[in-house]
């Protein structure tokens, strides 16, 4: 690893760190293996997940975590090492970092450095001291100067400095969100006036600044949700900071290879199990915890219309799709009569990237799913947010254990 600053000018310097494999490695591999000893995944003893598979699926955010640490570690170092008068914290610059092609990374931080100036006093040079008496009349008077200039005041008898403002707002959680329905879901709740948290194992922080610059409460977060720990985890972030979850929308899931079923390998179905089911049942499970201590709560599970029918190639999907509708039905049955409404949607053929990447496999399929749809066209993922929406609000009050289809008449045609 190499540190290095270089002054910009007397009050301003870039610090530079460059971080090679060999620094980072070791963590990582050590990281990964102790991830390997607790994870939970279907069709493996726990601690025997093929190590290969570990990394495929952890790989990435292990390394980000290791690398963010191993930066922090040693950026501290070498600013008391060398005794950098820094003003504030470090900020960072933009870095192109890519952290699925590169080994060796380069990140470069604005630092504010503190002036230095002399001050020579001698034993004739005197300091004047000042006895300040604040009235309250003075606070008054001082209050009234600034609330003619900007706003209303209104004279409270506590004030509680640690309070979160966006306490007290309706809260719900998106999983899935970095694009596709996920993220039209996300947005469409987040207009709707709820705190929203957009969740995907990649954060998504750009699409939740999109929100939060359009005037509306949205956050990002990164989860794995076939990690159980993981979940856990998110679920007491998201209630630490505010305070509740009235609705959450479990859309995290992939899309296998379209082969016939004996050609999936077990690998890639108990990947599509992990998430597309298991994540699920994960989020599902700490979410109800919540919602049963605050006595109210609304869970939609995205299912598919492959949930009530099958689909070429894609053995392992529907089967994930139809066993989400008979997990939200049990669920609605046990949690019905505590407040607690648990649905599935059950989306057609939506032009979302997952359904992208199954046309560009096939290029044909397009026009046959067409041909087999009565609306004559793909879905938007508006219209999925615009169901999935519903279903988190009071309009759907009545409404538990169904499993509501938006594919333009296909599954009953």
């Amino acid at each position: 690893m190499n540190i290095s600053l270089q002054n910009v000018d007397k009050v301003s310097a870039v610090l530079t760190v460059q971080i090679e494999k060999a620094d980072y490695q070791e963590k990582v591999e050590k990281s990964l293996k102790t991830l390997r000893q607790r994870v939970n995944m279907p069709g493996f003893r726990k601690g025997m997940v093929p190590m290969a598979l570990i990394k495929k699926q952890y790989g990435i955010s292990v390394l980000v975590e290791e690398v963010d640490k191993l930066m922090q570690e040693k950026v501290g170092e070498y600013i008391r090492e060398n005794n950098v008068n820094m003003l504030g914290t470090p900020l960072p610059k933009e870095n192109n970092v890519n952290f699925e092609a590169d080994e060796n990374f380069e990140f470069s931080f604005d630092i504010a450095l503190a002036p230095e100036f002399n001050v020579e006093l001698s034993n004739n040079d005197t300091v004047d001291y000042y006895d300040i008496n604040v009235t309250d009349e003075m606070v008054d008077q001082q209050v009234k100067m600034y609330t003619q200039r900007t706003a209303k005041y209104d004279k409270v008898e506590e004030y509680q400095e640690t309070i979160d403002t966006m306490k007290g707002k309706r809260v719900a959680l998106v999983t899935g969100a970095a694009m596709g329905i996920g993220l039209a879901c996300a947005e469409a709740i987040a207009k709707a006036g709820y705190m929203t948290v957009l969740v995907d194992i990649k954060e998504p922080s750009e699409q939740a600044r999109k929100l939060v610059e359009e005037g509306f409460g949205a956050v990002a977060y990164r989860c794995d949700v076939s990690d159980t720990l993981a979940v856990k985890e998110m679920i007491e972030w998201v209630v630490g900071k505010y305070g509740r979850l009235d609705a959450a929308h479990n859309n995290a899931g992939i899309q296998t290879p379209q082969r016939p079923m004996a050609e999936i390998t077990d690998e890639e179905f108990d990947r599509t199990v992990a998430v597309d089911l298991k994540g699920v049942w994960n989020c599902m499970c700490y979410e109800i915890i919540q919602m049963l201590k605050q006595g109210s709560g609304a869970i939609v599970n995205t299912s598919s219309q492959g949930g009530v029918t099958g689909f070429p190639g894609q053995a392992a999907y529907i089967a994930c799709k139809h066993a989400i509708i008979g997990l939200t039905r049990t669920a609605a049955i046990d949690y019905a009569a505590k407040g607690i409404r648990i649905n599935a949607v059950c989306p057609g053929v939506i032009r979302t990237p997952m359904a992208e990447d199954l046309i560009h496999r096939n290029p044909e399929l397009e026009t046959e799913l067409v041909r087999d749809i009565p609306a004559g066209r793909l879905g938007k993922p508006e219209e999925i947010a615009n169901a999935v929406l519903w279903l988190c609000s009071p309009q759907a009050s009545f409404v538990d254990g169904h499993a509501l289809l938006v594919d333009g008449a296909f599954s009953i045609h």
